[in-house]
């Protein structure tokens, strides 16, 4: 929402909140839902109240909604709107199960006193390794994933590789042992308005 300048800076800082719900069955680790809220009586601001789980969903309603605003996150033709969608499929059905595994076992276990179940950390650092050889092949030739522009792509990969790279999870070798990769990551992670909402976060 902060790519495409929807005027957050606006509201005051009671109108808007982030809440973290995280659910466990078991052993199970589930990708963690986020209720997402944005409550504003003001004219003209956007309003969302949402336990959807699939992010991607909205994300996608809003790129397309507002992608006058901004940078089209959805591509601008139907066949950058393909290759979007690709990679899309890519990071939920792959990089995103097995790093939710990661930071499930590395990070939120301890937090809770249990030790890592190290067998699922090996089986799931070698799934995210495939998943990296086969995005540095394709970063070898774009700066992005879906090609030459950021897309939903890239930033669906924001909210779960920064926790794969914190010093709890510490799983930073899997991006630095692949340049392109890196560079890719330290060129999506540094843009302003992924800034802007970590600070966001912070503070909620």
């Amino acid at each position: 929402m902060r790519h495409h300048k929807l005027p957050y800076s606006l509201l005051k800082p009671m109108d808007v909140s982030l809440e973290r719900i995280v659910f466990v069955c078991g052993e199970r680790p589930y990708v963690t839902p986020i209720k997402f809220a944005c409550v504003s009586s003001r004219e003209g601001l956007p309003t969302f109240y949402s336990f959807h789980v699939e992010s991607r969903a909205i994300a996608r309603y809003v790129s397309l909604k507002y992608e006058a605003q901004g940078s089209p996150l959805y591509g601008r033709t139907l066949k950058e709107r393909a290759h979007v969608d690709q990679w899309l499929e890519v990071e939920s059905q792959n990089f995103h199960i097995a790093a939710s595994a990661l930071v499930y076992q590395l990070g939120s276990r301890p937090k809770k006193g249990e030790l890592p179940d190290e067998v699922i950390v090996q089986e799931n650092v070698k799934k995210l390794e495939k998943v990296l050889d086969v995005y540095e092949a394709q970063l070898t030739n774009f700066p992005f994933l879906a090609g030459d522009f950021f897309s939903l792509a890239d930033l669906s990969h924001l909210p779960r590789t920064t926790s794969l790279l914190s010093p709890k999870v510490n799983q930073a070798h899997l991006f630095t042992s692949r340049q392109h990769v890196l560079d890719w990551w330290n060129r999506i992670s540094s843009r302003p308005s992924w800034l802007e909402v970590q600070e966001l976060a912070k503070s909620s």
